[in-house]
């Protein structure tokens, strides 16, 4: 249910009738993100809003052990711009040797990036006209190097971000 109205209204996506169509990527893409904004760290989580352009709303949200950051471009126009998660709780490492994975909820990639960067306007992001990402951020154990199977040594050529797994099995 949405709360905050005056009566409570249930989220749910509305079956079709027989005979209407229906684009399976945008049902499905709601079916995902229903999933994923039913997680608790969404209704209980504390809310931090972060500075990003105008035309771009980020902010953080967490919860015991999840944190989330969530990016919109509410614009038509691609945009690249640093982002800072300084002031974070928990706090983020400003350490170039401690990394924090950030995975994609919505596509399934997933990108690592120093604290450093995370912390000092080094983390930059590029978004599509009307982009979204629902990152699910969390320390990284295991930091990238050449032997490393999981670290490709590739940059995502939408976000600009260290590609680094796919646990979610959608493609690149």
């Amino acid at each position: 249910q949405i709360e905050g109205a005056a009566e409570p209204l249930t989220a749910s996506l509305i079956i079709n009738r027989e005979n209407e169509l229906v684009d399976q990527k945008i049902q499905n893409f709601y079916q995902r993100l229903l999933h994923i904004i039913s997680d608790p760290v969404f209704r209980y989580g504390d809310f931090l809003i972060l500075d990003s352009p105008l035309e771009v709303f980020a902010y953080v949200r967490h919860w015991q052990e999840k944190t989330n950051l969530i990016v919109v471009n509410y614009s038509p126009n691609s945009i690249s711009f640093p982002l800072s998660l300084n002031n974070q709780k928990p706090a983020i490492v400003d350490n170039k040797d401690i990394y924090y994975s950030l995975e994609d909820k919505l596509s399934g990639k997933a990108f690592i990036q120093s604290g450093s960067d995370l912390v000092n306007n080094k983390f930059f992001l590029t978004l599509k006209g009307y982009q979204i990402y629902i990152f699910g951020l969390m320390p990284y154990v295991d930091p990238p190097n050449l032997s490393s199977t999981r670290y490709n040594g590739k940059k995502d050529r939408d976000s600009g971000l260290n590609i680094f797994s796919n646990r979610m099995g959608f493609g690149f």
